[in-house]
């Protein structure tokens, strides 16, 4: 899953080498970018940092429902031995697997 959404998230976006490299940058509270350790090129604008930083909001506001339900379920462990139970019983189809599941899809329904 995605990181939730920041400037450095958005920095890594238009600039992938400041994450692969870990490459030093310090942002003021605009997104301007006053220290870059990335001597052979020039930071992005805060214009550019902050264009991708909302796209990047509106995406993780479009995935809430899948944060939700994650949170909602039970551990995947747990999840497991459900569904083994379920398999074992003959009771797939309206077994605590499935009912676990069915909770979280209509409680957190996908937009």
């Amino acid at each position: 899953m995605r990181e939730e959404p920041s400037y450095i998230t958005a920095l890594h976006a238009l600039v992938p080498e400041v994450k692969e490299k870990n490459i030093c940058v310090i942002f003021d509270g605009l997104a301007n970018v006053t220290y870059w350790e990335k001597y052979d090129a020039e930071p992005p604008s805060a214009e550019e940092i902050l264009a991708e930083f909302k796209k990047q909001i509106i995406e993780w506001d479009n995935i809430k429902y899948y944060r939700d339900r994650k949170e909602y379920l039970p551990d995947p462990y747990d999840l497991i031995w459900m569904l083994y139970n379920d398999i074992k019983c003959g009771n797939i189809e309206s077994g605590s697997f499935m009912s676990s599941l069915n909770k979280a899809v209509e409680k957190f329904p996908e937009p």
